[in-house]
């Protein structure tokens, strides 16, 4: 991930996989939360993801774990893996798509 647009404002994202509830215009649930506390754990410049996310996703990505966590309010640990796309493949844009 890198600086935004030359503006000198690192950025960090947590991902995980799982299923949303909606409530009205509000997306909610479990994976939503787990998103959040896998978030809390990355570093400046950093996307972290779950252990379900690296094993669904992977298309031009490469994965170094991180560690386990325990994330607030969650149960268990949690496997964590840094996200970077690997240098070889291009940017994906919406444009590309059919």
């Amino acid at each position: 991930m890198g600086e935004v647009q030359g503006r000198d404002l690192p950025l960090r994202a947590g991902l995980h996989t799982g299923e949303i509830e909606m409530r009205g215009q509000d997306v909610g649930g479990i994976a939503v939360h787990a998103a959040a506390r896998v978030m809390a754990q990355s570093q400046s410049s950093e996307v972290l993801v779950s252990r379900v996310t690296d094993l669904l996703a992977g298309a031009g990505l490469k994965f170094t774990e991180r560690g386990s966590y325990e994330l607030k309010d969650l149960p268990g640990r949690w496997d964590l893996f840094a996200a970077r796309r690997l240098a070889h493949v291009s940017s994906w844009h919406k444009a590309d798509m059919p």
